[in-house]
Protein backbone atom coordinates (compact mmCIF):
# COMPACT_ATOMS: atom_id res chain seq x y z
CA UNK A 1 0.00 0.00 0.00
CA UNK A 2 1.09 3.56 -0.81
CA UNK A 3 -1.03 5.78 0.48
CA UNK A 4 -4.08 6.14 3.43
CA UNK A 5 -6.33 9.36 3.19
CA UNK A 6 -9.31 8.77 5.44
CA UNK A 7 -11.61 5.94 3.87
CA UNK A 8 -10.03 6.00 0.24
CA UNK A 9 -6.67 3.95 -0.91
CA UNK A 10 -3.94 4.70 -3.53
CA UNK A 11 -1.95 1.89 -4.18
CA UNK A 12 -0.43 -0.29 -7.12
CA UNK A 13 -2.73 -2.28 -9.08
CA UNK A 14 -2.39 -6.33 -8.98
CA UNK A 15 -2.91 -8.82 -11.91
CA UNK A 16 -5.87 -9.82 -10.08
CA UNK A 17 -7.51 -6.00 -9.81
CA UNK A 18 -7.02 -6.59 -14.20
CA UNK A 19 -11.17 -7.17 -14.72
CA UNK A 20 -12.50 -4.29 -12.14
CA UNK A 21 -9.83 -1.91 -13.61
CA UNK A 22 -10.71 -2.63 -17.12
CA UNK A 23 -14.56 -2.78 -15.36
CA UNK A 24 -13.76 0.84 -14.84
CA UNK A 25 -12.26 2.03 -17.91
CA UNK A 26 -15.90 0.70 -19.30
CA UNK A 27 -18.00 2.79 -16.83
CA UNK A 28 -15.91 6.14 -16.70
CA UNK A 29 -14.01 6.48 -20.46
CA UNK A 30 -16.09 4.40 -22.77
CA UNK A 31 -13.36 1.49 -22.21
CA UNK A 32 -10.16 4.06 -23.35
CA UNK A 33 -8.09 1.12 -25.08
CA UNK A 34 -5.12 2.86 -24.56
CA UNK A 35 -5.48 2.39 -20.36
CA UNK A 36 -6.47 -1.11 -20.64
CA UNK A 37 -4.62 -3.18 -18.08
CA UNK A 38 -3.11 -5.06 -20.35
CA UNK A 39 -0.80 -2.30 -21.07
CA UNK A 40 0.94 -3.10 -17.96
CA UNK A 41 3.17 -6.44 -18.88
CA UNK A 42 2.99 -4.84 -22.50
CA UNK A 43 5.01 -2.06 -21.14
CA UNK A 44 7.31 -4.68 -19.15
CA UNK A 45 7.96 -7.29 -21.50
CA UNK A 46 8.62 -4.78 -24.69
CA UNK A 47 10.05 -1.95 -23.01
CA UNK A 48 11.36 -3.03 -19.97
CA UNK A 49 9.68 -0.61 -18.49
CA UNK A 50 8.33 -0.88 -14.57
CA UNK A 51 4.13 -0.52 -14.77
CA UNK A 52 3.06 1.33 -11.70
CA UNK A 53 -1.09 1.04 -12.59
CA UNK A 54 -1.93 3.17 -9.66
CA UNK A 55 -5.83 3.08 -8.66
CA UNK A 56 -7.51 4.50 -6.03
CA UNK A 57 -10.66 2.88 -3.93
CA UNK A 58 -13.28 4.07 -1.88
CA UNK A 59 -14.17 1.54 0.73
CA UNK A 60 -17.96 2.36 -0.03
CA UNK A 61 -17.66 2.76 -3.90
CA UNK A 62 -15.07 0.64 -5.49
CA UNK A 63 -12.58 2.06 -7.59
CA UNK A 64 -12.65 5.87 -7.77
CA UNK A 65 -9.54 6.24 -10.29
CA UNK A 66 -7.03 4.39 -12.18
CA UNK A 67 -3.49 6.06 -13.24
CA UNK A 68 -1.62 3.89 -16.49
CA UNK A 69 2.00 4.74 -15.87
CA UNK A 70 5.34 3.33 -15.58
CA UNK A 71 8.99 4.25 -15.11
CA UNK A 72 11.62 4.12 -18.30
CA UNK A 73 14.77 5.66 -19.21
CA UNK A 74 14.44 8.40 -21.17
CA UNK A 75 17.13 10.17 -23.01
CA UNK A 76 19.55 9.70 -20.16
CA UNK A 77 17.11 10.23 -17.60
CA UNK A 78 14.91 8.23 -15.31
CA UNK A 79 11.29 9.31 -16.22
CA UNK A 80 7.49 8.44 -14.90
CA UNK A 81 5.00 8.19 -18.02
CA UNK A 82 1.57 7.61 -18.61
CA UNK A 83 -0.63 6.13 -21.50
CA UNK A 84 -2.29 8.49 -23.61
CA UNK A 85 -4.79 10.09 -21.82
CA UNK A 86 -3.99 7.39 -19.34
CA UNK A 87 -5.78 9.48 -15.99
CA UNK A 88 -9.45 8.73 -15.56
CA UNK A 89 -11.02 9.70 -12.17
CA UNK A 90 -14.28 10.11 -11.08
CA UNK A 91 -14.24 13.73 -10.04
CA UNK A 92 -11.02 16.38 -9.22
CA UNK A 93 -10.42 15.06 -5.94
CA UNK A 94 -9.62 11.60 -7.09
CA UNK A 95 -7.52 12.98 -9.74
CA UNK A 96 -5.53 15.06 -7.23
CA UNK A 97 -4.62 12.31 -5.73
CA UNK A 98 -3.91 10.01 -8.56
CA UNK A 99 -1.62 13.33 -9.76
CA UNK A 100 0.26 13.85 -6.19
CA UNK A 101 1.03 9.77 -5.79
CA UNK A 102 2.50 9.45 -9.32
CA UNK A 103 4.71 12.94 -7.88
CA UNK A 104 5.40 11.21 -4.95
CA UNK A 105 6.67 8.02 -6.87
CA UNK A 106 8.82 10.17 -9.30
CA UNK A 107 10.48 11.72 -6.49
CA UNK A 108 11.23 8.43 -4.79
CA UNK A 109 12.67 7.15 -8.28
CA UNK A 110 14.48 10.45 -8.88
CA UNK A 111 12.77 10.80 -11.91
CA UNK A 112 10.91 13.42 -14.17
CA UNK A 113 7.20 13.31 -14.72
CA UNK A 114 4.84 13.61 -17.43
CA UNK A 115 1.98 12.51 -17.40
CA UNK A 116 -1.38 12.75 -20.27
CA UNK A 117 -4.44 14.07 -18.72
CA UNK A 118 -8.05 14.72 -19.78
CA UNK A 119 -9.27 17.59 -17.84
CA UNK A 120 -6.60 20.51 -16.90
CA UNK A 121 -4.79 19.19 -13.54
CA UNK A 122 -4.27 22.36 -11.86
CA UNK A 123 -1.68 23.21 -8.95
CA UNK A 124 1.53 23.60 -9.43
CA UNK A 125 2.46 21.85 -13.17
CA UNK A 126 3.78 23.08 -16.41
CA UNK A 127 0.83 22.17 -18.64
CA UNK A 128 1.03 21.78 -22.64
CA UNK A 129 -2.30 21.58 -24.35
CA UNK A 130 -2.55 19.80 -27.18
CA UNK A 131 -5.65 18.45 -29.37
CA UNK A 132 -7.05 15.04 -30.02
CA UNK A 133 -9.05 14.85 -33.09
CA UNK A 134 -12.32 11.91 -32.50
CA UNK A 135 -14.89 11.10 -35.20
CA UNK A 136 -18.19 10.41 -33.90
CA UNK A 137 -19.73 7.08 -35.12
CA UNK A 138 -23.42 6.38 -35.25
CA UNK A 139 -24.77 3.09 -34.45
CA UNK A 140 -25.52 2.10 -38.39
CA UNK A 141 -23.04 2.55 -41.27
CA UNK A 142 -25.32 3.95 -43.58
CA UNK A 143 -25.78 6.62 -40.45
CA UNK A 144 -22.60 7.49 -40.61
CA UNK A 145 -21.91 7.60 -44.05
CA UNK A 146 -24.49 10.18 -43.98
CA UNK A 147 -23.29 12.20 -41.63
CA UNK A 148 -19.40 12.13 -43.64
CA UNK A 149 -19.33 15.81 -44.87
CA UNK A 150 -19.81 15.47 -48.99
CA UNK A 151 -16.42 16.04 -49.71
CA UNK A 152 -15.03 13.26 -47.50
CA UNK A 153 -17.60 10.71 -49.27
CA UNK A 154 -16.08 11.96 -52.37
CA UNK A 155 -12.69 11.20 -51.29
CA UNK A 156 -13.87 7.55 -50.13
CA UNK A 157 -15.17 7.40 -53.62
CA UNK A 158 -12.31 8.63 -55.38
CA UNK A 159 -10.37 5.56 -53.74
CA UNK A 160 -12.95 2.99 -54.97
CA UNK A 161 -12.44 4.47 -58.22
CA UNK A 162 -8.73 4.67 -58.17
CA UNK A 163 -8.63 0.93 -57.36
CA UNK A 164 -7.85 0.99 -53.73
CA UNK A 165 -8.91 -2.09 -52.14
CA UNK A 166 -8.29 -2.89 -47.67
CA UNK A 167 -7.23 -6.14 -46.93
CA UNK A 168 -7.38 -7.03 -43.17
CA UNK A 169 -4.86 -8.91 -40.88
CA UNK A 170 -1.32 -8.75 -38.92
CA UNK A 171 -0.02 -10.78 -41.99
CA UNK A 172 0.89 -7.68 -43.74
CA UNK A 173 2.50 -6.61 -40.79
CA UNK A 174 6.12 -6.18 -42.41
CA UNK A 175 5.00 -4.29 -45.67
CA UNK A 176 3.23 -2.27 -43.70
CA UNK A 177 5.64 -1.07 -41.93
CA UNK A 178 7.90 -0.58 -44.83
CA UNK A 179 5.24 1.76 -46.02
CA UNK A 180 5.01 3.56 -42.76
CA UNK A 181 8.97 3.90 -41.53
CA UNK A 182 9.53 5.05 -45.00
CA UNK A 183 6.93 7.97 -44.47
CA UNK A 184 7.90 8.40 -41.27
CA UNK A 185 11.76 9.03 -42.28
CA UNK A 186 10.28 11.44 -44.73
CA UNK A 187 8.26 13.71 -42.76
CA UNK A 188 10.85 13.45 -39.73
CA UNK A 189 8.84 11.45 -37.51
CA UNK A 190 9.90 9.25 -34.60
CA UNK A 191 9.54 5.30 -35.67
CA UNK A 192 8.23 2.44 -33.01
CA UNK A 193 10.39 -0.76 -33.70
CA UNK A 194 8.29 -3.67 -35.81
CA UNK A 195 9.32 -5.68 -32.46
CA UNK A 196 6.53 -3.27 -30.84
CA UNK A 197 3.87 -3.61 -33.32
CA UNK A 198 4.57 -7.28 -33.51
CA UNK A 199 3.73 -7.04 -29.32
CA UNK A 200 0.47 -5.37 -30.26
CA UNK A 201 -0.53 -7.92 -32.24
CA UNK A 202 0.61 -11.03 -29.55
CA UNK A 203 -0.91 -9.02 -26.43
CA UNK A 204 -3.63 -7.33 -28.19
CA UNK A 205 -5.15 -10.04 -30.98
CA UNK A 206 -8.59 -9.30 -29.97
CA UNK A 207 -8.56 -5.92 -29.79
CA UNK A 208 -6.20 -4.75 -32.69
CA UNK A 209 -6.87 -4.60 -36.92
CA UNK A 210 -4.06 -4.16 -39.32
CA UNK A 211 -5.69 -3.08 -42.50
CA UNK A 212 -3.13 -2.07 -45.76
CA UNK A 213 -4.58 -0.81 -48.82
CA UNK A 214 -3.68 -2.23 -51.73
CA UNK A 215 -3.45 -0.32 -55.61
CA UNK A 216 -3.22 -3.82 -57.64
CA UNK A 217 -0.77 -5.79 -55.71
CA UNK A 218 1.15 -2.99 -54.28
CA UNK A 219 0.64 -2.00 -50.41
CA UNK A 220 0.06 2.08 -50.54
CA UNK A 221 -0.71 1.97 -46.84
CA UNK A 222 -1.90 1.06 -43.34
CA UNK A 223 -3.69 2.00 -40.50
CA UNK A 224 -3.36 0.15 -37.11
CA UNK A 225 -7.05 0.07 -34.58
CA UNK A 226 -6.98 -0.73 -31.22
CA UNK A 227 -10.53 -0.99 -30.13
CA UNK A 228 -12.02 -0.49 -26.26
CA UNK A 229 -15.62 -1.25 -25.49
CA UNK A 230 -17.05 1.98 -27.03
CA UNK A 231 -14.36 3.99 -28.18
CA UNK A 232 -11.10 2.75 -30.32
CA UNK A 233 -7.92 4.91 -31.78
CA UNK A 234 -5.44 4.68 -34.66
CA UNK A 235 -1.99 5.63 -33.44
CA UNK A 236 -0.46 4.30 -36.52
CA UNK A 237 -1.31 5.32 -39.79
CA UNK A 238 0.80 6.33 -43.15
CA UNK A 239 0.28 6.36 -46.68
CA UNK A 240 2.80 6.10 -49.54
CA UNK A 241 3.68 9.69 -50.77
CA UNK A 242 3.56 8.29 -54.63
CA UNK A 243 -0.19 7.66 -53.45
CA UNK A 244 -1.56 10.48 -51.23
CA UNK A 245 -3.92 11.66 -54.49
CA UNK A 246 -5.13 8.17 -54.41
CA UNK A 247 -7.59 9.15 -51.25
CA UNK A 248 -5.99 5.75 -49.66
CA UNK A 249 -6.21 7.72 -46.27
CA UNK A 250 -9.48 8.19 -46.45
CA UNK A 251 -10.41 4.74 -47.44
CA UNK A 252 -8.34 3.34 -44.68
CA UNK A 253 -9.91 5.51 -42.46
CA UNK A 254 -13.66 4.32 -43.34
CA UNK A 255 -12.70 1.23 -42.85
CA UNK A 256 -11.49 1.55 -39.46
CA UNK A 257 -14.71 3.21 -38.87
CA UNK A 258 -16.95 0.77 -40.16
CA UNK A 259 -15.22 -2.15 -38.03
CA UNK A 260 -15.93 -0.10 -35.17
CA UNK A 261 -19.49 0.28 -36.17
CA UNK A 262 -19.38 -3.66 -36.38
CA UNK A 263 -18.28 -3.70 -32.70
CA UNK A 264 -20.66 -1.29 -31.40
CA UNK A 265 -17.96 1.40 -31.03
CA UNK A 266 -19.18 4.95 -31.15
CA UNK A 267 -15.78 6.38 -30.99
CA UNK A 268 -13.17 6.50 -32.96
CA UNK A 269 -10.07 8.37 -31.65
CA UNK A 270 -7.93 9.70 -34.73
CA UNK A 271 -4.37 10.63 -32.54
CA UNK A 272 -3.05 13.68 -31.09
CA UNK A 273 -2.16 16.51 -33.83
CA UNK A 274 -0.65 20.25 -33.43
CA UNK A 275 -3.37 22.69 -33.97
CA UNK A 276 -3.25 23.85 -37.35
CA UNK A 277 -1.11 21.34 -38.58
CA UNK A 278 -1.98 19.91 -42.30
CA UNK A 279 -2.57 16.30 -40.29
CA UNK A 280 -4.76 17.80 -38.12
CA UNK A 281 -6.74 19.51 -40.75
CA UNK A 282 -7.07 16.50 -42.89
CA UNK A 283 -8.09 14.66 -39.44
CA UNK A 284 -10.67 17.91 -38.68
CA UNK A 285 -12.07 17.67 -42.68
CA UNK A 286 -12.43 14.06 -42.61
CA UNK A 287 -15.03 14.92 -39.91
CA UNK A 288 -13.48 14.66 -36.98
CA UNK A 289 -13.93 17.15 -33.67
CA UNK A 290 -10.93 18.32 -31.48
CA UNK A 291 -10.97 17.78 -27.96
CA UNK A 292 -8.12 18.97 -25.81
CA UNK A 293 -5.27 16.74 -23.95
CA UNK A 294 -3.14 18.14 -21.33
CA UNK A 295 0.07 16.97 -20.76
CA UNK A 296 1.67 18.14 -17.46
CA UNK A 297 5.12 17.49 -16.24
CA UNK A 298 7.13 17.89 -13.18
CA UNK A 299 10.69 19.10 -13.48
CA UNK A 300 13.59 15.61 -13.06
CA UNK A 301 15.05 16.18 -9.53
CA UNK A 302 18.60 17.10 -9.70
CA UNK A 303 19.77 13.71 -8.54
CA UNK A 304 18.14 11.78 -11.39
CA UNK A 305 20.45 9.25 -12.49
CA UNK A 306 21.34 9.47 -16.07
CA UNK A 307 23.23 7.11 -18.41
CA UNK A 308 26.70 7.71 -19.42
CA UNK A 309 27.40 9.33 -22.41
CA UNK A 310 29.40 6.32 -23.88
CA UNK A 311 26.02 5.06 -24.13
CA UNK A 312 24.27 7.75 -26.61
CA UNK A 313 27.10 7.24 -29.02
CA UNK A 314 26.91 3.50 -31.02
CA UNK A 315 24.57 3.25 -33.86
CA UNK A 316 23.96 -0.56 -32.64
CA UNK A 317 22.66 0.24 -29.00
CA UNK A 318 19.99 2.73 -30.74
CA UNK A 319 18.80 -0.32 -33.70
CA UNK A 320 18.39 -2.73 -29.83
CA UNK A 321 16.09 0.17 -28.67
CA UNK A 322 12.49 0.01 -28.79
CA UNK A 323 12.09 3.78 -29.74
CA UNK A 324 14.38 5.17 -32.83
CA UNK A 325 14.13 8.72 -32.74
CA UNK A 326 15.14 10.16 -36.13
CA UNK A 327 15.19 13.57 -38.01
CA UNK A 328 15.00 15.09 -41.22
CA UNK A 329 16.79 15.25 -43.96
CA UNK A 330 20.06 13.65 -43.08
CA UNK A 331 17.65 10.26 -41.20
CA UNK A 332 20.44 10.56 -38.04
CA UNK A 333 19.62 8.04 -35.39
CA UNK A 334 19.61 10.22 -31.66
CA UNK A 335 19.60 7.75 -29.29
CA UNK A 336 16.81 5.79 -27.51
CA UNK A 337 14.07 6.36 -25.40
CA UNK A 338 12.09 3.56 -23.83
CA UNK A 339 8.39 5.05 -24.14
CA UNK A 340 5.57 4.22 -26.20
CA UNK A 341 5.22 6.78 -29.01
CA UNK A 342 1.44 6.54 -28.28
Amino acid sequence: MIAVQSRVTVRVAEASDALRWDSFLDEQAAGWPLARFRWSAFLRDTFGATPYFLMVEDSSHGIAGVLAAYAAESGGQRMVYSMSRGLVARDPETQSLLLAEAERLATRLAAGCMLSLRTPPGGNYEVKEKASVALTLERTVEDTWGALRAKTRNMIRKADRAGVSIERGFHNLRVFYEVYARRMLEVGVPIQRVGVLRQIEAFFADRAELMVARVGTEVVGGILTIFGSRSAVYPLQATATAHMDSAATQRLVWEAATICIQRGISSLDMGESRIGSPVYQSKVNFGGAAETVYDCSVRAQPHARRFSSLLERPAWLALRSPFLAVRRPAGLWLGTRRRLAF
